[in-house]
């Protein structure tokens, strides 16, 4: 039996990472990421629910994930995936913009999965020709027309995306996460701090949010763990630097998370 294969490429002409997964049996519990991802299905078939959206991808269907997008990925009947995707960071996308429009400003995906076989094919062309390393200005050209085109159908600015604001509390407790992401942050010490009962804080914090405090903790932690492995970190100095106490938990996280083991993503950049 064929094993499994996963890969990353890092595409810096273009401001971009290509995933690619071929026959992996691996579900994606509720997570998010602070970059875009565009992502396509090669073989198998996927259950992919995006903000509280399900959707059953096939072949060629195509998959449009906006920076904290709440989303998971779960396999149908067991069917091996063959799936590739191109995650863009918000820099990156900053640049493309301003080189598309003229101004900085994110956009924002209105839609999550796309049917149209067109976008599969259009997205394939673009792998090829990173895995074939083609000249820098005919991968740029292919990519700023891709871009181009899915922004102008499924996009608006994000400034202006019809989102719910939130809860204030909610957001004030994701807010210090975010800044305490590098210790454990005690359900008693965010009860506190919006003055909610530990119980109505964490039955609110999961409504609102689609995953529960610590594991919101946690997909923050695997950001800035990714970002100090591009930077050339090894796997234990980006476990410690964000508050794991175990390489093992962290690398079973990471990779359940973005699909890859810290030291294969690292080695790509290097």
């Amino acid at each position: 039996m064929k094993q499994e294969q996963r890969s990353i490429r890092a595409d810096e002409a273009l401001g971009l990472e290509l995933y690619q997964f071929k026959g992996i049996k691996q579900n994606f519990a509720t997570h998010f990421h602070d970059y875009y991802t565009i992502g396509c299905i090669e073989a198998g078939e996927r259950i992919f629910v995006c903000n509280g959206q399900e959707h059953r991808l096939q072949p060629g269907d195509c998959m449009l994930i906006n920076p904290f997008d709440k989303h998971s990925c779960e396999m149908v009947e067991l069917a091996p995936l063959h799936f590739y995707s191109f995650n863009i960071g918000r820099e990156s996308m900053g640049r493309l913009m301003q080189e598309l429009s003229g101004c900085r400003s994110l956009p924002y995906f209105k839609v999550n999965a796309l049917y149209t076989p067109e976008w599969g094919e259009a997205m394939q062309r673009l792998k090829l020709m990173i895995e074939q390393n083609r000249p820098e200005a005919v991968r740029k050209e292919a990519y700023k027309l891709l871009m181009q085109r899915l922004l102008a159908a499924y996009s608006q600015p994000a400034a202006a995306a019809d989102r719910p604001e939130g809860n204030r509390k909610v957001q004030l407790v994701c807010r210090y996460l975010e800044r305490h992401y590098d210790r454990n942050v005690t359900l008693d010490e965010l009860s506190a701090l919006a003055g909610l009962s530990k119980y109505h804080l964490l039955r609110l914090f999961t409504r609102e949010m689609g995953i529960p405090p610590g594991r919101y903790q946690q997909n923050i932690r695997i950001g800035q763990a990714r970002r100090m492995l591009v930077h050339g970190a090894m796997p234990l100095e980006a476990a410690l630097g964000t508050g794991f106490t175990d390489q093992s938990h962290f690398t079973n996280y990471f990779k359940n998370m973005i699909g890859l083991t810290p030291k294969v993503y690292r080695d790509s950049f290097q």
